[in-house]
């Protein structure tokens, strides 16, 4: 029942993994995941690209349709609001552009009035968060606290909070963010957005949440611990 599962192989650990999940069997991973591949980090990234790209229409439906965006709203609500933002843009062959999109969802002649004004709202909470990351060059703790507000304004924060990964992924830039304070380089958009990206795939974060007698560990961390079998990947 005391099982290692020694991970030299980060493909092969993730196969088994996902095997022994498949089939009901929790595992206690202790080598952690990259926090670039997580979800909560895929939900900023959407947000950045959206930013970048002045809210091209697939950017921005990709960053909505985000489990963690307009989490404050009721599941349902917010399925219909974004359904209705989608088929308004849509309809109005619209592409780019928070004010275009606007303008297309007040224009709408078809769908549920009440869907379509909560479409408004979530356009108005979009521009909010893409404004306030549009700016000049600033320092990096600027930036993050941009980002922190822009997460804020499409209410992920509390979502991302509730999270492992998404924790990890808020504690990893009020961390950032309070040891840059005292540096004043200024940086474009584009250049904090690769340092941002860099941070996030240096970092891991590990489910603390499973207790299993199963452990996925490095080599390192196998010394004098008692197990019944121990494989080793790779």
């Amino acid at each position: 029942r005391r099982i290692a599962i020694v991970a030299q192989d980060r493909l092969t650990e993730r196969r088994v993994r996902a095997l022994l999940e498949r089939e009901g069997v929790l595992v206690s991973d202790e080598t952690g995941w990259k926090l670039s591949t997580s979800r909560a980090a895929a939900s900023v990234d959407a947000l950045l690209e959206t930013v970048a790209g002045q809210a091209y229409h697939r950017d921005l439906l990709d960053l909505c349709k985000s489990p963690y965006v307009f989490a404050d709203l009721e599941p349902a609500t917010r399925m219909r609001a974004v359904q209705a933002l989608e088929a308004a843009l849509r309809a109005a062959s619209v592409r780019r552009g928070l004010a275009r999109y606007k303008r297309a969802v007040q224009g709408a002649t078809h769908g549920d009035p009440a869907a379509l004004e909560q479409a408004v709202r979530l356009v108005e909470r979009l521009e909010a968060a893409t404004k306030s990351l549009d700016g000049s060059p600033a320092p990096l703790a600027r930036w993050l606290g941009r980002l922190q507000g822009a997460l804020g304004a499409i209410g992920a924060s509390d979502a991302l909070a509730g999270d492992t990964a998404g924790q990890a992924l808020l504690d990893l830039i009020e961390t950032r963010r309070g040891e840059l304070e005292p540096n004043g380089a200024v940086f474009a958009f584009a250049a904090w957005r690769d340092w941002l990206n860099r941070e996030f795939e240096g970092a891991t974060f590990r489910d603390a949440a499973i207790d299993s007698s199963i452990v996925m560990t490095p080599l390192n961390a196998v010394c004098l611990r008692r197990v019944e079998a121990a494989l080793l990947l790779g």
